[in-house]
Parts: structure tokens; sequence; C-alpha cells
């Protein structure tokens, strides 16, 4: 099996021979090659952990009651406890002035009128 490399790979590997690094062409075939099957290797155990994980998630997300997204971010937003006390029509465009900014600087605002 004859294997290709693009130039940039040949000068590399190329550059890695004439340094001394590696004694042959057939020595360095030979570390890239158990480099890649180590690498495989490493990928397997990290997949089967990211699964285990989400099985976990899954099994706990069973067991456990739903969260309600606005309910949440109303209690931990910064802006939230400011919301709370600073509504109403005398208060909008104060708001819309918060929100704006907030866009400006790519956070969102989450604030009742």
């Amino acid at each position: 099996m004859g294997i290709n490399l693009t130039p940039e790979q040949e000068d590399f590997a190329l550059s890695k021979l004439q340094a001394g690094q590696y004694r042959s062409a057939e020595e360095l075939r030979e570390v890239a090659l158990k480099l890649l099957e180590a690498h495989e290797r490493a990928e397997a155990v990290w997949v089967e952990d990211v699964r285990e994980k989400i099985d976990a998630a899954i099994v706990a997300s069973e067991h456990t009651p739903p969260v309600d997204g606005a309910a949440y971010v109303a209690r931990t937003h910064p802006l939230a406890a400011l919301a709370g006390k600073f509504s109403g029509p005398e208060w909008s465009e104060v708001w819309k002035e918060i929100e704006h900014f907030c866009r400006r600087q790519n956070k969102p605002a989450e604030a009742s009128e």
C-alpha cells in the first residue's frame, strides 16, 4: 500500500529525518501509526465517557422536576431584582435603554415592564 503525502507533510517528515530524530522513513511511519492508534483509543474512551454521562443525565432527569425557564431567568439574571422593583409605565423607557445597551454589549437583558 502506498501512502501519499502532501508537499507540506513530506517536508515535515524529511525535516525530522534530516535532523536525525528518526533513522528511517519506516521508523517515522511506525511512530506515526502508533500515535494514530493511541489517538483513536483515547477518542473511543472519551466517546464512551460522554455516553455514560449523557445516560446518567437522562436517568437523573427522569427523577427531577422540570425547570421553568422564565422563572429560572427571573431568579438568576442580574437585572431580575431590579425589574421587580422598577416596573410600570414610568420605567418602560428606562428598561428599553438598558435592553439596548445590553444588546450592544451582546448580553440579553431580561426585565419585565
